[in-house]
């Protein structure tokens, strides 16, 4: 097969141009080598999101296996090794239920899916209505709906 003399000329330049890219592409990385990405904040939040999820999961799991009336057990811990997180200590240092009608703002932003605004809003609604007659009536602050409710009602009591 030959060539013609525009297709030669079109095949130097393309490969001409190859080249150039490649010794940039080279050069490049020679002068600035990449430097590995560091994924360990976002490790450490995952994993403390993570361990979140499974108290949550275990305090669902003992909430129904206990009584009517009857304060949850300690949760039994499962064959699997985890490194305890922030999350779980703060878990372990708080009790099981939480007086919504007494608890300061710092206890009830323990509570899963209640920040600072949540608790801000509830005692806000607790000065004014009084206190709490039963645990859907938390439903009433704004920020918290049902499936939040649901989460909760294991957590708090009324007294």
């Amino acid at each position: 097969m030959h060539l013609t003399a525009a297709q030669q000329k079109a095949m130097i330049v393309f490969l001409v141009f190859f080249q150039a890219v490649v010794v940039y592409h080279w050069l490049d990385n020679w002068l600035y080598p990449s430097t590995p990405a560091d994924f360990t904040a976002f490790e450490k939040a995952f994993q403390q999101k993570a361990d979140s999820l499974d108290s949550l999961a275990r305090l669902g799991e003992r909430a129904d296996q206990a009584a009517p009336g009857e304060r949850p057990a300690k949760a039994v811990q499962t064959g699997r090794v985890s490194i305890p997180s922030a999350a779980s200590r703060l878990q372990e240092a708080a009790p099981l239920s939480i007086n919504i009608n007494t608890a300061s703002a710092e206890e009830l932003c323990r509570l899963p899916r209640i920040g600072p605004k949540t608790a801000a809003r509830i005692i806000a609604y607790r000065d004014a209505n009084g206190p709490f007659k039963a645990k859907k009536e938390l439903e009433k602050v704004r920020g918290i709906g049902p499936k939040t409710l649901e989460k909760l009602i294991p957590l708090i009591t009324v007294e």
